[in-house]
């Protein structure tokens, strides 16, 4: 049965750094598929010339190689700098649980200013969950670095 007390930290702190986590890994995966999207769609024109969907995307999308290369790895960076958020909290809270504060407070400031300029309920909701979570992480979390982990 699973229980969150096998984890010894608090469940909204276990619950955050297991989303950070996976979403992680998710950012990673969709940066790798974004690298090699090119290379797809070049290989699927060289199998199928009359493909014309295929050929129409490519003229219209202007993707270049490099382009997707650089979007596939900021995606990959952001994917790696959320798992790393992740176990810093899992590990060390009280000092990372600040860092994190201060980049998700930061980078709410940019959403603010791009929702002002081009609202969506998408942007608003994500934004609101990522207040969520620095509310959480600096005013509600309980005490808990010297919790001994057994390892």
């Amino acid at each position: 049965m699973f229980s969150f007390a096998n984890f010894k930290r608090p469940k909204g702190l276990t619950l955050i750094a297991l989303y950070k986590v996976a979403w992680g890994v998710v950012e990673i995966l969709t940066g790798i598929s974004v690298a090699y999207s090119t290379v797809y769609f070049r290989r699927e024109i060289i199998e199928d010339p009359q493909d014309l969907l295929v050929q129409w995307f490519l003229n219209h999308a202007h993707l270049q190689a490099l382009l997707t290369w650089h979007v596939g790895l900021l995606l990959v960076i952001f994917g790696l700098s959320k798992i790393v958020i992740g176990v810093g909290l899992w590990l060390e809270s009280w000092r990372a649980r600040r860092i994190v504060s201060a980049c998700l407070a930061a980078f709410a400031t940019f959403a603010v200013v791009d929702i002002a300029v081009h609202f969506s309920w998408f942007k608003f909701f994500a934004l609101a969950f990522e207040a969520a979570f620095i509310v959480y992480l600096y005013f509600i979390l309980p005490p808990h670095k010297d919790v001994d982990l057994g390892f």
